[in-house]
């Protein structure tokens, strides 16, 4: 199997309707506003796990089982841009929606069809920030979201 690196292929876009919760079609997908060409990487989104502590008296064992996952912040860098941002316009605070990404690209570079495959993450915009650029760097924007449900993965787009 070829490994791929994300840049140039994998494409992210904001949705802010799905009709049916973590099973969006191609034309929902194709109708959110494309973060494609204002963002910096793939976004930054922790998972991290909870145990349940189950040690009896009876044992020395700390046995534990798997508990909660999830409620981690999101982080999406934006670079600025002199004209119309509508990334940036879009991810306004406490504006919920889905990040949705796909990863290993679409078959049709910037349009999704049925059978791309993505992972759907529903969200809410807690803080837009100023970057800090050096000298030499783009201005941006970090956005931090709260992933408010249970992500979606490796979803074969329908319909």
């Amino acid at each position: 199997m070829a490994k791929y690196g994300p840049a140039g292929r994998s494409e992210a876009v904001w949705v802010t309707t799905i009709a049916v919760a973590g099973a969006p079609t191609a034309t929902e997908l194709n109708a959110g506003v494309d973060l494609t060409p204002s963002i910096r990487t793939l976004p930054d989104i922790p998972r991290s796990g909870n145990t349940i502590d189950v040690a009896t008296l009876d044992s020395k064992f700390e046995a534990r089982q798997v508990g909660t996952r999830g409620g981690d912040v999101a982080s999406v860098e934006l670079l600025r841009d002199t004209g119309t941002e509508t990334a940036l316009t879009a991810l306004a605070e406490d504006t919920a929606g889905f990040l949705v990404l796909a990863r290993k690209g679409l078959a049709t570079a910037g349009t999704f069809a049925i059978a791309d495959v993505v992972d759907i993450f529903p969200a809410t915009v807690l803080v837009v920030a100023d970057g800090n650029p050096g000298r030499n760097d783009p201005d941006f924007v970090t956005i931090e979201m709260v992933i408010t449900g249970t992500p979606t993965r490796n979803f074969a787009v329908t319909a």
